[in-house]
């Protein structure tokens, strides 16, 4: 059913903007990537072949989260705290490391 909505939403969105505005924006872009890759993987897993496996779905599920990044990333308060995460990151490497490496 998301998929349906999103799929909607970007062709209201190329319909409005035409392709060629709709194209210059990076985040419609991602969006655009994310909802051809729920469409497809959708049509593959439910259309009759011997790959009947739903964790390719549950896989773009996962993947459609990351259309929130770009929310996040576009609030300031968001990127205080993921500039904080990324600052961290090679201390958090080490220690990761050193308990599983």
């Amino acid at each position: 059913a998301f998929t349906v909505i999103y799929c909607m939403e970007m062709l209201m969105k190329v319909l409005v903007l035409g392709w060629k505005r709709y194209s210059e924006s990076y985040r419609n872009l991602f969006d655009a990537f994310i909802t051809v890759l729920s469409f497809a993987a959708t049509c593959y897993v439910y259309y009759p072949n011997r790959f009947s496996d739903s964790r390719l779905i549950r896989f773009v599920v996962m993947a459609r989260v990351l259309r929130l990044v770009r929310v996040l990333v576009a609030m300031k308060q968001f990127q205080v705290i993921g500039g904080t995460f990324i600052d961290i990151l090679p201390a958090a490497r080490r220690i990761l490391l050193f308990l599983f490496g």
